[in-house]
């Protein structure tokens, strides 16, 4: 109890705060996980987040989270009290590179003593504005993460900008590393909402190790086909460790035919997966051999091809090879149309499996092992995001 505290202490209540901060509740000493939400967004909120990290017992912190910006201040207060931190995922200076200035403490002296305190995180979420900081200022951000953080394994990418997050370009950003390529230790790499458009001159695998990689998670990017690509060419002259992959394509998009083939490509040449989960909104829908390429590892599989009048399904001779190849699926998530099977209050006079998609919903439901989700019903268990700022881009094939 108490390992876990998501609040926003800028709207909670004096008494509440009292009894949170009071030795005698005992409260702070369990804290393992606070996430402060919108808490900084005022001065008052903020000075309450510096009272409740400096009442937690030092290096007790295991994770801490905030969904916005707080002063650099405040970060050396969290560092010099929770030196064993292992996740961070917060909208400021430190994990927005390249917007330290002076006047956050940007100097050697400072950049000496912070990094040993962040020797123990595996796991950080960094913001990335080019809006706020030339592309090459935030490739040495990045770099200086990669060298202070020697063991993360898990990064994810964010855009930072509000306005316009895909002004940002993830792969000219990095395109900037050079000698040899940072976080060595990644086995996940997440990249949400940015324009990633890789650049001829530098591939992807230049810049981040890919070697170790287990996990790969794109998600409302658009411009991907040449990091797909990269990725492809990479694992068909190396070997490699994957295992995840996730795909989550916006509604809006350029390019959409090639961007489905580039999956299709990354399916055939990747390492066996374990979990794949697509959701390529009514881009297409990707080959049935890429999935069967992985038939003898699956364990999960989640494919969502968008809901159209015109019924962009997979067809039924595909959904069952795929039941039949991957023997070991214990979770499984593929659209079907929405179905029509009469009254299940009456099995005996009113339960009637017709159709074909039908027939094989019953036969997903004889599978003892395997756990089907609603998606089988023809009804989205993942509902993509639809954004505003997703809806910008131009539609073209």
């Amino acid at each position: 109890m108490w390992e876990k505290i998501k609040t926003n202490f800028r709207d909670a209540s004096a008494p509440s705060l009292a009894t949170l901060l009071h030795p005698r509740s005992g409260i702070t000493g369990h804290i393992r996980e606070l996430d402060i939400c919108d808490s900084a967004t005022t001065t008052d909120g903020e000075n309450r987040v510096v009272l409740v990290i400096t009442a937690i017992p030092r290096d007790r912190l295991r994770r801490f989270e905030s969904t916005c910006k707080f002063s650099a201040l405040t970060f050396q207060v969290l560092l010099q009290s929770q030196r064993k931190m292992l996740e961070i995922d917060i909208w400021g200076s430190f994990s927005t590179p390249g917007q330290l200035n002076l006047v956050d403490l940007d100097s050697e002296e400072h950049h000496t003593w912070m990094g040993p305190l962040l020797s123990e995180v595996s796991t950080i979420t960094l913001y990335v504005d080019r809006h706020e900081a030339p592309g090459d200022q935030i490739s040495n951000g990045m770099k200086s993460v990669s060298q202070y953080c020697p063991k993360i394994r898990d990064l994810s990418l964010n855009a930072a900008s509000t306005k316009n997050p895909y002004d940002v370009s993830v792969c000219a950003i990095l395109a900037h590393v050079k000698d040899q390529p940072i976080f060595p230790n990644l086995t996940f790499l997440r990249l949400f909402d940015l324009k990633i458009a890789a650049t001829a001159n530098q591939p992807i695998h230049e810049s981040l190790n890919l070697s170790n990689l287990k996990g790969l998670q794109i998600e409302w990017c658009i411009d991907q086909i040449s990091l797909l690509e990269d990725i492809s060419s990479f694992y068909t002259r190396n070997t490699g460790q994957l295992e995840e992959l996730i795909v989550i394509l916006p509604i809006q998009m350029k390019k959409r035919k090639r961007t489905v083939q580039a999956i299709d490509a990354l399916l055939k040449t990747c390492p066996k997966l374990t979990h794949l989960q697509l959701d390529l909104s009514m881009h297409g829908l990707i080959a049935r051999d890429s999935v069967l390429a992985h038939c003898k590892t699956l364990t999960s599989l989640m494919m969502e091809s968008g809901m159209s009048e015109g019924g962009n399904y997979f067809p039924i001779a595909d959904i069952t090879a795929i039941l039949k190849a991957c023997t070991k699926l214990t979770t499984l998530a593929i659209d079907m149309p929405i179905l029509e099977l009469g009254s299940i209050s009456d099995p005996a006079d009113g339960f009637s499996p017709d159709g074909e998609y039908a027939h094989v919903l019953v036969s997903f439901v004889c599978i003892s092992h395997l756990i089907v989700s609603n998606k089988a019903l023809g009804c989205s268990l993942y509902t993509p995001r639809i954004d505003s700022l997703s809806n910008t881009q131009s539609s073209s094939d």
